[in-house]
């Protein structure tokens, strides 16, 4: 089961967040942001997205 860290928003499978370390996970999001190229993508910017990965749009 894949589950949303509220910090960075990305996406994973762990128990713990890659990018911040953290454990603040929700497994309640919806939509779905697949970022290739954080710096040419301006979404990935303006969630300020430094790591490619899939990221939730919206954290319940």
């Amino acid at each position: 089961m894949s589950r949303a860290c509220r910090n960075c928003k990305i996406v994973i499978k762990e128990a713990a967040c890659p990018i911040c370390k953290g454990t603040d996970l929700s497994d309640d999001y919806s939509g779905l942001l697949v970022v290739i190229d954080p710096e040419g993508s301006q979404l990935a910017q303006k969630m300020n997205i430094t790591k490619e990965g899939q990221y939730a749009l919206k954290i319940r």
